[in-house]
């Protein structure tokens, strides 16, 4: 099977997190990068060993010999630009979040499948040991019937600039991290809400500062919030497990110094490991995972 080769739009501060990823895939190759600013594009392509370089978007899209790009722009601009990468025959994976309105997720739906191309949004934590195995115990049965699952993702955030708490790009704590408790709740009951109760409050612009929303599924009750560490506990009638949410640091999750800790149950509690080795994240099992996203998407 043909490499993917993929394009970078955007080359921003989560961009270098693809660059690595990339260079350990048995399957994609980076081979482009765009940004409005051609120094910056060319600067990063240099640092990260990029053989072209762009000063515009559609110029990536334009490219022959890119079959997937890597949206990683500001939170306003991802469905547009994820629309027109498929529009011009690319596969998508966008940073979340994939859209900011319910029209705009159609308008991708549809996009993807008049063009017969894949989109992704880019939850990276669906594809982590720990995520895998916290999902794995909520299932199992070993908590029990599962009755609640509390989700909290935060932290200080000291730029008044920055465009993750700029409202007119998208910004606000909802979209830069609450979506992470709001995913993963949905994920372990498998349904959708029938029910949605939440607070915030909102800075001067208008961004959602601290956050906290309740979901009332059939079967499960969840609360997730932007205060707090960060952490899920998921609740059954005989037990419950609590995790702090996995690393975003490559050291974390590849180091091959790190030990699993082993699950301890005391007290009712099972505590899932925090690292893991460079072993257990590169498993068969994780690598069919991390993969699974992309079975669909192919060269031509």
């Amino acid at each position: 099977m043909a490499n993917l080769r993929w394009g970078i739009i955007g080359p921003g501060r989560i961009a270098p997190r693809l660059v690595r990823a990339l260079s350990e895939s048995r399957r994609g190759e980076l081979v482009a990068v765009a940004s409005r600013n051609a120094e910056r594009a060319e600067a990063f392509a240099s640092e990260h060993a990029i053989g072209r370089s762009f000063d515009s978007y559609d110029a990536l899209l334009r490219d022959p010999d890119v079959d997937v790009v890597y949206v990683a722009l500001p939170n306003h601009l991802h469905a547009q630009w994820t629309v027109r990468a498929l529009e011009a025959g690319k596969h998508v994976l966008c940073e979340k979040p994939l859209a900011l309105s319910v029209p705009e997720v159609d308008e991708i739906i549809a996009a993807s499948r008049r063009t017969g191309r894949t989109a992704v949004e880019g939850f990276m934590y669906l594809h982590h040991p720990q995520t895998i195995q916290a999902l794995e115990l909520a299932r199992s049965g070993a908590l029990g019937r599962l009755e609640l699952v509390i989700g909290t993702f935060s932290f200080l955030l000291t730029q008044p600039n920055d465009p993750r708490i700029d409202p007119q790009m998208g910004g606000g704590s909802l979209w830069d991290v609450g979506c992470y408790p709001v995913s993963l709740a949905r994920t372990i009951a498998r349904e959708e809400p029938e029910s949605v109760n939440a607070f915030a409050r909102f800075d001067e612009r208008g961004s959602t500062v601290p956050l906290s929303v309740s979901f009332g599924f059939r079967m499960v009750c969840s609360h997730s919030s932007t205060v707090g560490s960060r952490r899920l506990i998921a609740s059954g009638w005989r037990s419950w497990a609590a995790t702090p949410y996995w690393s975003l640091t490559r050291r974390s999750c590849l180091s091959r110094t790190a030990r699993a800790h082993q699950l301890s149950r005391g007290a009712g509690a099972i505590r899932l490991p925090s690292k893991f080795p460079a072993s257990t994240n590169t498993s068969p099992r994780s690598r069919t995972s991390c993969r699974s996203s992309w079975t669909a998407a192919s060269r031509g």
